[in-house]
């Protein structure tokens, strides 16, 4: 029985490997099918009060527009989650290092403030590695991936996914076994977004970007301390 285990569990991470990239790609397509416009968010947000059928009436609008993920009630606010199709353009003290198509999940905090409006915004990215990586080695159902990676991405921007820092990696934890293995740093707000900001600093947006996706064997020790919640990972780090 445990060669018979063997020759599937082979056989499963064959198929996931060829099926990976077209998975991905039709997880971009659709995603690019069904991009969210932010700046149209923003707006239906400014004429939200802190009166209950209000914000209802403002989460029901939110809802019907593409790309909306996630709306739900923030103290007298709203937080909504926004899914775009963009290409992101990594860049560092040298200049452009490289671009590439990315998912952005958006979070946006929107609430009314003694004058207009204050809102806070977190992000994540997937890269299409970490896409296909996902699907080879985890054991993610192959259908309706883009709805999982909604779930991956709400987990992390809701806080509910376990972090974990390492060296200069930042890791998720998954919802399968696994973690979103990446860099925790900002990426830029779009042009054309209404709003107006308090300084320069405000323009960028905290933002982790998943570059790859680790199954328990691919982590290295002090991470799979981190993912199993062992609390000696601070005296290994």
């Amino acid at each position: 029985m445990a060669v018979v285990a063997e020759i599937q569990s082979h056989a499963n991470s064959h198929l996931r490997r060829s099926l990976s990239r077209g998975l991905a790609r039709e997880v971009f397509q659709l995603a690019d099918r069904e991009d969210g416009d932010m700046a149209r968010l923003l707006s239906q947000t400014f004429t939200l009060t802190t009166n209950a059928k209000n914000r209802q009436r403002i989460a029901t609008r939110i809802r019907r527009q593409q790309g909306v993920v996630h709306v739900a009630r923030h103290g007298d606010g709203l937080a909504c989650v926004l899914r775009t199709h963009r290409v992101m353009i990594l860049t560092d003290d040298q200049g452009e290092q490289f671009r590439e198509p990315v998912l952005f999940y958006t979070r946006v905090t929107a609430r009314r403030a003694k004058i207009g409006m204050d809102f806070a915004m977190t992000r994540v990215t997937f890269a299409r590695h970490a896409v296909e990586r996902f699907v080879q080695r985890s054991d993610c159902p192959l259908a309706g991936l883009l709805g999982q990676i909604d779930s991956e991405a709400l987990s992390i921007l809701r806080g509910t996914s376990d972090r974990i820092d390492h060296d200069d990696r930042t890791y998720h934890k998954a919802g399968p076994p696994g973690v979103w293995a990446g860099q925790a740093d900002a990426s830029e707000v779009g042009a054309h977004w209404p709003l107006s900001y308090r300084s320069e600093a405000h323009r960028w947006i905290p933002t982790f970007s998943a570059r790859t996706f680790l199954s328990q064997d691919e982590m290295n020790p002090v991470v799979w301390l981190g993912w199993q919640g062992d609390d000696s990972i601070a005296m290994a780090s």
